[in-house]
């Protein structure tokens, strides 16, 4: 909208996210929060009248407010985690409520974002107020999070955010907390407006400031990536090999002669290296999906979602289940390593 004239504001153009609860502009970079689709959704507005959509990021939650700072992007999302294929209707317990957070985007070259990190706040579901933000002071976040509260993020690491502290308003009239609408803060201040009763005023232990205390440092890896050269000619036999096409691998791991497919539903596949030829397939129990892989020999280690962890061993050229665990029928999304190699 061109506000040039404030009393007489005129509609250029529009740009189609879907339901974009927040938006933030970076120089001519529109960056939007959108909720239905669980979107971090990246405009180009450098000619207002022809914006162009440059990409669009999924959420492992609703979205809502963005905020972009030095080439990074905070989106913090809502309840309504991302549920494997082909699992619909998920029970709340699973994952309506695990969806609460915040995504950290590298946004420097806004057409082709990379995620830099995140971190889950307690799992939180609840209808009405499905409002959540985030503010920068320093090298904290804060984010908002409805009724679950405002939190304190300490964004020193970007690829390992962690929370600081975590504050909830007083109950509501039906007992719960009162939601956080929206919140700002000067020096040792914070407001918070309270979604069903008033605002709240509290003081802090610490002064905070919206204008950053020194930038944000990339770490090694996030450094700015090299055009690719193709190393064949026109016409001339495609050098690579393609496997699995008809299977959704989330991820890929191996050993000296093998590799291992995390497959979704599918299970787990395992290769033969080189010929990409498949060897054994290790099925898993639905409503799981295998989600992540972790090769420590003599075991391989794979996340299977809502069917736990399981742990596969090697044996007279084929892999046996060995043990398995489960979690309060929680899903079990991603594998570490400890650096002894024990945990």
């Amino acid at each position: 909208v061109d506000v040039r004239d404030p009393r007489k504001p005129r509609f250029i153009s529009l740009i189609r996210t879907g339901e974009a609860q927040s938006v933030w502009l970076d120089g001519k970079t529109v960056y939007a929060g959108v909720w239905g689709s669980k979107e971090l959704v990246i405009a180009d507005i450098s000619a207002p009248e022809a914006p162009r959509l440059l990409t669009r990021v999924p959420l492992d939650g609703r979205g809502d407010g963005v905020i972009v700072r030095d080439g990074v992007c905070f989106a913090a999302t809502g309840h309504h985690a991302r549920p494997p294929r082909g699992v619909e209707n998920p029970s709340p317990e699973s994952y309506e409520a695990l969806g609460n957070g915040l995504e950290i985007f590298d946004v420097r070259d806004p057409a082709r974002p990379m995620r830099l990190g995140g971190v889950k706040f307690p799992p939180y579901y609840g209808l009405t107020f499905d409002m959540w933000s985030v503010r920068l002071s320093g090298e904290t976040a804060l984010v908002s999070d409805s009724r679950n509260g405002l939190f304190f993020v300490d964004i020193s690491d970007l690829r390992a955010p962690r929370i600081t502290g975590r504050l909830q308003l007083p109950p509501a009239p039906d007992g719960r907390p009162d939601p956080i609408g929206g919140f700002d803060f000067q020096g040792d201040l914070l407001a918070l407006a309270g979604g069903e009763t008033d605002a709240y005023l509290c003081r802090l232990s610490r002064a905070l400031s919206p204008s950053p205390r020194a930038r944000l440092s990339f770490p090694a890896a996030a450094a700015p990536r090299q055009a690719m050269r193709l190393a064949f000619a026109p016409g001339e036999a495609l050098p690579w090999k393609r496997a699995l096409a008809q299977y959704n691998v989330l991820a890929v791991t191996g050993d000296a002669d093998t590799l291992f497919a995390a497959c979704g539903e599918a299970g787990t596949l395992a290769l033969e290296k080189g010929t990409l030829r498949p060897l054994q397939r290790l099925p898993v129990d639905a409503p799981g999906a295998a989600r992540a892989v972790l090769w420590q020999a003599p075991f391989l280690y794979v996340a299977e979602g809502l069917a736990g962890l399981a742990a596969y061993e090697r044996e007279g050229g084929r892999f046996v289940r060995r043990a398995a665990l489960g979690y309060r029928g929680r899903a079990i999304n991603d594998l570490q390593l400890s650096g002894n190699g024990r945990f």
